[in-house]
């Protein structure tokens, strides 16, 4: 498993163009890399096992997060 991005401080959180209440911020949150729709799958599936609350599907990445300081669950794509 490759994480693409993991906790980050507010300035990189901007440069990088994440959202003001990012749970990046918190360390709540990680975009984990997946490669075709079957990896990307068996990630949700996991996570969602796993108690995960927070999952982002994109093309190159599943953002997962535990975050509760922000309305979950919820399952959005990018």
């Amino acid at each position: 498993m490759q994480i693409a991005s993991g906790c980050r401080c507010h300035h990189h959180n901007q440069d990088v163009g994440g959202v003001s209440n990012s749970a990046h911020t918190r360390g709540t949150a990680a975009d984990i890399v997946c490669r075709g729709g079957f990896e990307r799958f068996q990630l949700v599936t996991a996570a969602v096992n796993a108690g995960v609350v927070g999952i982002g599907i994109a093309k190159s990445f599943v953002h997962v997060d535990v975050d509760e300081d922000i309305p979950r669950p919820a399952v959005w794509s990018y």
